[in-house]
């Protein structure tokens, strides 16, 4: 059941959150004052961590107790009682501030009521709230082996970096180059931390190796015939997906059946007389060979 209150006398004060709190001073019913403290003694507070405040009122015949974080929530209370909070953050508004913390002004109202009317009290705090860490980076999906990889952080909030490759190797560093050796996926994981706790990222990166380009003709380094000669080359490439095969001009090369210099494996015929130089180029986004 909704109760309706009369309004009582406002003052209204500047938080340094940019937060406006309203301050109660009617005293129809007799001084009260509010008193509260919080229970660690700190006056700053983790993100996400439940915390404790303590009601030290010590008035008589306070009808209810409410308490403003600051933020836009308030709870309601009908008994000295101590209360715990947890204040949250969304991502983008946790990553956006200008510092790693954010202050709201935390405070205790009592109301105590009689045919005069009420009297109300405030008792008014700020409390600094850390933000927790967001771990967040870029990393390319695809890298090649035996090449340095630019990893880059969007982390927020952290003040420590740990960066593990999955390839045994780890680094410290905030924005670390890395090289891998060997072909594979490799988990790459990002552990950043602040005095709030850690929060970590893993992000899976393949790694392939370089081309290697490497062929035989008729089942040899070389063929030898009278023209025409046909040959037929066996592409013997590694870590390569296109193959670009050159024939001198002079050479007279017919492509036998469907093959172009584009085919893995072509089969040609020479039909002028000499001694040729085949080149096979070898492609995988890595490069060539």
């Amino acid at each position: 059941m909704q109760q309706l209150l009369r309004l009582p006398l406002l003052i209204i004060l500047f938080a340094t959150a940019n937060n406006l709190i309203a301050q109660c001073i009617t005293d129809e019913c007799g001084d009260i004052f509010a008193d509260w403290a919080l229970a660690s003694q700190e006056i700053t507070v983790c993100e996400g961590a439940t915390f404790e405040v303590i009601n030290q009122t010590v008035m008589p015949d306070i009808d209810f107790y409410v308490w403003d974080w600051g933020n836009g929530e308030r709870d309601t209370v009908f008994e000295v009682s101590n209360f715990f909070y947890t204040y949250l953050f969304e991502d983008g508004a946790a990553c956006a501030a200008d510092n790693d913390f954010i202050v709201y002004n935390i405070s205790l109202e009592i109301y105590r009521f009689c045919d005069e009317g009420q009297s109300c009290h405030t008792q008014i705090a700020p409390v600094a709230i850390r933000f927790a860490p967001r771990a967040s980076f870029l990393a390319p999906t695809i890298v090649c082996a035996d090449e340095p990889v630019e990893l880059v952080n969007g982390s927020c909030n952290g003040d420590e970096f740990l960066w593990v490759f999955g390839d045994g190797t780890t680094s410290t560093e905030e924005n670390p180059e890395h090289v891998f050796d060997t072909a594979g996926v490799y988990d790459v994981q990002l552990f950043v931390t602040n005095s709030c706790g850690t929060d970590s990222l893993s992000v899976p990166v393949q790694v392939i190796n370089q081309p290697q380009a490497e062929a035989f003709a008729n089942g040899s380094d070389n063929a030898i015939g009278c023209v025409p000669l046909t040959v037929s080359f066996e592409n013997a490439s590694a870590f390569a997906d296109t193959y670009d095969w050159t024939f001198p001009d002079s050479a007279g090369v017919v492509f036998q059946d469907t093959f172009t210099n584009q085919s893995p494996a072509p089969t040609v015929t020479f039909t002028e007389p000499g001694t040729y130089t085949i080149n096979l180029a070898a492609y995988l986004v890595c490069g060539s060979n």
